[in-house]
């Protein structure tokens, strides 16, 4: 059985708008957009920003649909991936770290950083592939954070996103043991999540 401790919230979080893209503008243009406004915030200096993304192909639709099962409808998520930002607001290379199903760049040799991988918004620009798209500033420090990723990279010993990874690609792939352990052990598959700090109610 899942750990699952339920919202007692009674409206959505005001913080939270919707912001739709202006004519012809790409996802990267939209998250440079809003970080300018994020980054001249009260507070903002200095804190790190995620980035959620929610894609069409055909394993981000199943990592949505693995998400439905932490919901108490049952429905799919929004969301089936998510980037750091290794800029404290917009940037001009857009540089993120991620662990990626479908990494742009291949998957290189991930026993090397636990998985954790470089990448750029570009990656991500479509709105025809990537429809949906947030992006959230959370309360710790990029320096804090970044050091906190090159620990993460040498922790497979505590949490080893390899092995999660190879997991998590059985399940989208269709392995039949794979996607039956997967579905088992959604709690388990889903902790790095929280390891790399998104709240849990954001990405279901």
């Amino acid at each position: 059985m899942l750990n699952i401790v339920a919202s007692t919230a009674k409206a959505h979080n005001p913080e939270f708008v919707q912001a739709k893209r202006r004519g012809s503008e790409d996802n990267e243009k939209w998250v440079k957009r809003h970080l300018k406004t994020l980054a001249a915030e009260e507070g903002a200096k200095g804190m790190s920003y995620l980035v959620l993304i929610g894609g069409k192909q055909k394993s981000y639709f199943h990592t949505r649909v693995a998400q439905g099962h932490l919901r108490n409808d049952m429905s799919p998520s929004h969301w089936s991936h998510v980037v750091l930002l290794q800029g404290s607001g917009p940037t001009d290379k857009g540089a993120t770290w991620e662990i990626s199903l479908e990494p742009a760049e291949g998957f290189g040799y991930p026993p090397s950083d636990n998985a954790v991988e470089q990448a750029h918004l570009a990656n991500y620009a479509s709105k025809n592939m990537y429809p949906n798209i947030a992006v959230m500033r959370i309360p710790v420090k990029l320096s804090e954070m970044k050091k906190t990723i090159v620990q993460f990279k040498k922790q497979r010993v505590d949490l080893d996103c390899v092995e999660l990874l190879l997991l998590w690609l059985g399940y989208v792939w269709g392995l039949g043991e794979q996607t039956t352990r997967c579905s088992m052990d959604m709690e388990y598959h889903l902790r790095p999540l929280s390891k790399l700090c998104v709240p849990p109610t954001v990405m279901i």
